[in-house]
């Protein structure tokens, strides 16, 4: 209990140290460029470029509980929310999965309803993570927003967090209450946005309005794509190496039930594109993740799927959320176009 006890304080004392790191440089690079125009990148990427290096001492091992470890620290970090951005979000429960529903203070009547899945590599990802950018949706797009809380790896595999979140889905799209559906995930929550997708339409549900995948991974194959992207030789700074995504695709296979990373229950690129609502997709030309888009733009395409995307050149992991976060300027326009593109299937708006 005494160990245990110390251990959390000196978690704790190590991410206020990092939040503080963080703040204070962003603070002397923006003071230091005052009088400069906008550099390429800009301060605030590079100031979040330097601070995630400090997470980093070298190549990690390929190893699932400590790059589970890596998650939970960048989560503390607070990179995903801002400083002042307190939420009470409402606890809810959908097709007996535990969620977490948003809807801003400010709106009289919210129109629709946004399904977010969260990130994580599918190991991790804690809501509270979340829940300023679940509630900035909310105010931006007009809508209510229900975070899900699906059924992480180890405890389960790929295909019941699925599973929860279809269950979810099923009861919202049948409660007329709900209105117009827009789903919506980034990295493992991007991936599991095309499964959920996929089973909607096999399932012959009634289909959401669009869906929004945010640096999306749906390939746990790892597989090498046009840009050959997931390999050493790219400038990713959330994932400066593959060993943190072959750990990750360790840790989902061992609760897989024999089914291979190519099955579409693991590697939701592989499944059907048929039938799919509009989609629109944002990633980063530095990502390791680069390709999974690029593959589900292309397999979208052919299948007649009406496809909005972004590459952006100085794009990092999940930029349209840190637009939103640390107002990075490279970001804030990605931002703002999900929040039109959002407003325009929910409502036929474009209100920001």
């Amino acid at each position: 209990g005494g160990r245990t006890g110390m251990g959390q304080t000196l978690a704790g004392v190590r991410n206020r140290t990092l939040r503080f790191v963080f703040g204070g440089l962003l603070g002397l690079y923006r003071v230091a460029n005052r009088r400069k125009p906008i550099a390429e990148p800009s301060v605030e990427l590079r100031a979040l470029g330097d601070v995630l290096s400090l997470l980093s001492s070298g190549p990690p091992k390929r190893d699932t509980r400590k790059i589970r470890e890596l998650f939970h620290l960048f989560y503390t970090l607070g990179v995903f929310r801002r400083w002042n951005d307190w939420v009470s979000p409402r606890m809810v429960t959908y097709g007996g999965v535990h969620c977490e529903h948003f809807t801003h203070h400010s709106l009289k009547a919210a129109k629709g309803t946004l399904i977010y899945l969260h990130g994580g590599g599918y190991t991790s990802g804690t809501m509270y993570a979340y829940r300023g950018w679940c509630n900035q949706l909310s105010l931006k797009c007009n809508c209510n927003v229900v975070l899900v809380d699906y059924t992480l790896v180890p405890k389960g595999s790929l295909r019941e967090g699925l599973r929860d979140i279809v269950a979810v889905y099923t009861q919202l799209s049948e409660d007329a209450a709900a209105g117009n559906i827009v789903v919506a995930g980034d990295s493992a929550g991007g991936g599991y946005a095309l499964g959920l997708l996929q089973q909607v339409t096999a399932l012959k549900l009634r289909k959401p309005a669009a869906a929004v995948l945010l640096s999306p991974w749906a390939d746990l194959t790892l597989g090498v794509g046009p840009h050959d992207s997931m390999n050493e030789h790219n400038s990713d700074i959330f994932f400066p190496h593959r060993v943190a995504f072959e750990s990750l695709v360790d840790g989902a296979l061992e609760v897989a039930d024999g089914r291979d990373a190519a099955h579409p229950e693991n590697s939701f690129l592989f499944g059907s594109f048929e039938g799919l609502p509009p989609l629109f997709i944002t990633v980063g030309e530095p990502e390791r993740l680069l390709d999974d888009s690029v593959r589900i733009i292309q397999k979208a395409e052919e299948a007649k799927v009406e496809v909005e995307y972004e590459i952006l050149k100085y794009g990092a992991h999940d930029y349209p959320i840190l637009g939103y976060s640390l107002q990075i300027p490279e970001f804030v326009e990605s931002t703002n176009r999900v929040y039109a593109f959002v407003c325009r299937h929910l409502n036929g708006s474009s209100r920001l």
